[in-house]
């Protein structure tokens, strides 16, 4: 059984917990250790939960003639480097961690004790790669962007069978930028009503942040988006990522999100039940009645009062109509039980 929340590093992802807000590093960095360590901070000042890098060695992942191999190749960190970077990560506060494309590196990144790992949608079939993460019993996400219904249901049924009962699934359109007419949000809410009991996210390679904010009330509880130093800058992920100041702006405003959106169940807030003993509609006489006179529908109105106090609610007509007054009412009196016999005529 997948659990709906569960710790990943110092923070809970879940259905019942805040947004976890991801900001996706991967390798706009282009290889260059300081440029890392300041996207990292930036992320952290603009209240990112995470950063996520794209851990991938080149030389295991890519035919040598592929534009692939000549981009990661430029900005892939090695062993060193990145321990630096998750240290560096641990004592600012930030979790760290990372899309591992292989075995090897996998091997030696796990010995960082990350919070947990990222499965790409380009990753999705790799089902050798998953096996040994699920070794690893840590949290895993997934990306589910290539991957066809049927596929989302087998890696998820092979990690079940991996004993891995900490996983999310973020919807994503694997297009660098993807355009509106084919981010599909609403495939988060099938995702939702397909898997109640595992978390949904949303990872976004759009031009703008709308996406996100829609995402979030559709349901999503994960949030990826790509991060930059310089979204003008050419190649790698630039031109679909947020620079700081857009970032902590899109955080902002999921947090307002989140407090509009508020809780799933229907709840009065405390200055709301104040307002509804002062809004509601309360029995009056409609006119100047007689004792012993039988009350019918005529002879009453609904209105608002000032003084209330054991006046019947609206709600109650049913218990008075057709029962006999005690006493003499006189017009826009309030009808309290008192008035009235206990059985009708």
């Amino acid at each position: 059984m997948f659990l709906k929340n569960f710790k990943f590093g110092n923070k809970r992802v879940g259905k019942d917990s805040k947004i976890f807000f991801i900001a996706e590093i991967g390798i706009n960095h282009e290889g260059n250790l300081d440029n890392c360590k300041r996207m990292i901070l930036e992320a952290y000042k603009s209240g990112a939960d995470a950063v996520k890098l794209q851990t991938i060695d080149p030389d295991e992942n890519y035919a040598k003639n592929t534009k692939f191999y000549k981009i990661f190749k430029k900005a892939f960190f090695n062993k060193e480097e990145t321990i630096k970077l998750f240290k560096y990560a641990k004592n600012i506060g930030i979790n760290f961690f990372s899309t591992v494309g292989d075995v090897k590196t996998l091997d030696w990144f796990s010995k960082l004790n990350p919070p947990g790992y990222k499965v790409s949608s380009g990753l999705f079939n790799h089902l050798h790669l998953i096996k040994n993460i699920c070794r690893k019993n840590k949290p895993i996400l997934v990306s589910t962007g290539l991957a066809t219904i049927k596929e989302v249901d087998n890696v998820l049924n092979y990690l079940k069978l991996n004993k891995i009962n900490k996983t999310a699934l973020l919807h994503c359109c694997s297009l660098y930028p993807a355009p509106d007419l084919f981010l599909n949000l609403s495939t988060i809410k099938f995702f939702i009503d397909r898997y109640p009991s595992i978390p949904i996210g949303y990872s976004d390679h759009s031009l703008n942040s709308k996406s996100v904010i829609c995402s979030i009330a559709l349901g999503a509880r994960i949030i990826e988006k790509h991060f930059t130093l310089n979204k003008k800058k050419s190649s790698f992920d630039h031109k679909i990522s947020c620079e700081p100041k857009e970032l902590k702006n899109l955080i902002e405003q999921i947090n307002n999100v989140e407090k509009i959106l508020g809780t799933y169940k229907k709840n009065l807030s405390v200055k709301e039940r104040k307002s509804r003993n002062v809004m509601r509609r309360y029995i009056v006489a409609k006119r100047n009645l007689d004792k012993e006179q039988v009350i019918r529908i005529n002879d009453i109105s609904f209105k608002r009062l000032n003084k209330k106090k054991n006046a019947i609610g609206a709600e109650n007509i049913d218990k008075i109509l057709g029962k006999k007054l005690k006493t003499n009412l006189t017009k826009e009196k309030p009808i309290i039980y008192s008035n009235v016999h206990e059985k009708k005529s």
